[in-house]
């Protein structure tokens, strides 16, 4: 009880003075003095990690938040990363030995205790099955369950408080915003439904003959063991090994434009962290997409709304743009009077620009943001579609600078099949 009470001090502490920073921060901007002192971005960061690996990836899930945190910050929160030690090999064989209850000779013919994979929540090993297929295995830290738990509880307990007692911190929605995060963590740990996912995942794509989704080995899977086919690759991160191997950089920036799109757009379930990490460039020049524990869930009335958003914003209407956002946010009319404005100038902003330079990952960044000026939310899975099209954008320009979501306009506006001119850019 003691140490419970110690950790919510301790985090409730920790969010106080990370939060003290950033409205301070943003005072000195709008007043336009500098910041003082060591950067309070730097600071949060600090703290966040110092939490450990629950709030490590909260602070990933608010860098991708305009509408919450001021740039400087979430420039700073990109930078979190999933430091964690492997787990030792000994450990591994023994979780293993646990989770099949076998000796695992009898289904592996051997497995490298050197991980290719480590994060937070768990790791991956290469691994050789007996009748000779090369498989990844994925293995759930055996703390992780126990100790995400008890950091959502606190996290939500401090949260819950603020908001009762600090009214000021209502309009950021806060409680919603950790309910939407403890949800996706929770998922994270449920490798029955990360099995199910990329099932679902490679039946959408699976008339794209240029996609692979490692198929999962469901007769090995247990609790806290997820085991797939092992996919060889080149990470579309490293371009300099992209480059050594002569892979068409454009034409896979198009290809993992066009497996998002038909995801976001024509499916009720997509990919929730398409960063360039989770995609391999195959030997065979297919583009492998990897790792569903992070999907979001759509319905057609959400893709409609957000069709009905880029396309306003791209054919420079700025009053179809307030109308959609309205709708989105499900706010009245007379409540959003104050943002015609901003949007009137970030259209006319976006009218100067030719269509083959408009990055509409960037756009809805920026609508983001205006959106928290005006202390305003999108429900959860919208905000989820918009990070998904921001990042697979942010993928896209990482491998290609020359590709634009503007390019695939006509996919994006008709809701039908691919233009054959789309079907050019990313290779039948």
């Amino acid at each position: 009880m003691i140490s419970s009470i110690s950790r919510v001090t301790e985090v409730g502490t920790a969010l106080g003075v990370a939060l003290g920073h950033i409205v301070i921060d943003e005072g000195r901007h709008r007043f336009g003095r500098a910041a003082a002192g060591p950067s309070g971005p730097a600071r949060v960061g600090r703290m966040l990690e110092e939490l450990g690996p629950t709030f490590t990836k909260l602070g990933q899930l608010l860098a991708g938040r305009p509408e919450l945190l001021p740039s400087a910050y979430r420039t700073e929160l990109t930078r979190l990363r999933d430091a964690t030690v492997p787990l030792p090999g000994v450990v591994v064989l023994r979780l293993l030995s646990q989770a099949y209850g076998q000796p695992l000779e009898s289904i592996f013919a051997g497995v490298s205790l050197q991980p290719v994979a480590s994060g937070s929540i768990g790791q991956v090993h290469r691994a050789t099955l007996i009748d000779g297929r090369t498989v990844a295995v994925k293995i759930q830290r055996p703390d992780a369950a126990r100790t995400i738990e008890a950091d959502l509880r606190t996290l939500g307990s401090v949260v819950r408080t603020a908001d009762r007692f600090i009214p000021p911190l209502r309009r950021l929605a806060l409680v919603a915003l950790v309910d939407e995060f403890a949800e996706a963590l929770r998922a994270e740990l449920d490798y029955g439904a990360e099995a199910a996912h990329t099932g679902d995942i490679a039946r959408q794509l699976h008339h794209l003959g240029w996609v692979t989704v490692p198929a999962v080995v469901p007769a090995l899977c247990r609790p806290g063991v997820l085991v797939m086919e092992f996919a060889d690759g080149i990470p579309l991160s490293d371009r300099e090994a992209l480059d050594r191997a002569g892979v068409d950089r454009r034409q896979l920036a198009g290809r993992v434009v066009m497996a998002n799109l038909q995801l976001v757009l024509f499916s009720d379930i997509f990919h929730a962290d398409p960063h360039a990490g989770n995609y391999l460039a195959a030997p065979d020049g297919h583009l492998v997409v990897l790792d569903f524990g992070q999907i979001g869930h759509s319905s057609a009335q959400t893709r409609a709304d957000l069709v009905q958003l880029v396309t306003s914003l791209v054919s420079g209407d700025a009053a179809q743009v307030a109308r959609a956002v309205g709708s989105i946010c499900h706010t009245d009319p007379e409540d959003i009077a104050g943002l015609g404005d901003d949007v009137a100038q970030l259209v006319a902003a976006l009218s100067e620009q030719p269509l083959g330079e408009f990055r509409i990952g960037a756009v809805l960044h920026r609508l983001l943001s205006l959106l928290g000026r005006h202390h305003l939310t999108m429900p959860g899975g919208m905000t989820m579609l918009v990070k998904a099209i921001i990042e697979c954008e942010a993928t896209a320009e990482e491998l290609s600078g020359e590709i634009r979501l503007s390019e695939l306009l006509p996919f994006l506006g008709d809701l039908g099949e691919p233009s054959d001119g789309t079907m050019a850019l990313v290779g039948q």
